[in-house]
């Protein structure tokens, strides 16, 4: 009888201590029900399945065991708390996250206007032919600038593409801005980058 009564004390020490390591925030909640769980199932196959125990005790014990105790204004604090850290560095994690998507995002479009942005030669396009336009009595489609739409006007400026295509000076000046190919047939021009390193190269630089 004595030794039962040692062994139910010792149950209930463990018990208090697993309050108190959650209490004391030694333990997070899923480790203090895991070991609450164990001794519970613990109880349970020593009490039911000995003859040394009273129907009584046996039914003492588990109650004792089974029942969670109420939770105290300072334990559902200190849930909240935990709660509320959980959050703010699941947060944290979601905005590293959003963030290396748009650097991500950022690099493939500066990727994408890199090789996009291939402007023709500036000495290039300046020594291509220019004449002056004369309107005739009889136009064609071939009398108006395709970038603009608009009919070249008798005094204004037309350059000529290598490939035979003819353009308003102006226009075609800002498309090889960004561009090294005609609008039309796609015909290259040589590149800034690439008559930049032919010199560079004659040069031995």
């Amino acid at each position: 009888m004595m030794e039962r009564g040692v062994k139910k004390k010792c149950l209930l020490l463990r018990w208090e201590q697993l309050n108190c390591l959650a209490n004391e925030e030694r333990l997070n909640d899923d480790h203090v029900d895991r070991a609450r769980s164990l001794l519970t199932r613990h109880v349970c196959n020593v009490i039911f399945y000995s003859v040394n125990y009273s129907p009584d005790c046996a039914l003492s014990m588990y109650m004792t065991f089974k029942t969670t105790p109420p939770i105290t204004i300072e334990e559902r604090r200190r849930r909240v708390a935990q709660a509320s850290r959980r959050a703010l560095e699941e947060e944290d994690l979601i905005a590293e996250e959003i963030d290396a998507i748009l650097d991500e995002i950022f690099s493939h479009d500066e990727i994408t206007t890199d090789v996009q942005f291939r402007p023709a030669s500036k000495v290039v396009v300046e020594s291509l032919p220019r004449k002056v336009y004369k309107k005739t009595t009889s136009t064609s489609s071939s009398d108006m600038c395709t970038i603009c739409l608009s009919e070249f006007n008798t005094g204004e400026s037309v350059l000529t593409l290598p490939c035979g295509h003819e353009f308003d000076d102006s226009c075609i000046l800002e498309w090889f801005s960004a561009n090294h190919v005609c609008p039309l047939c796609r015909y290259k021009l040589p590149r800034e980058k690439q008559v930049k390193r032919a010199l560079e190269f004659d040069s031995g630089i």
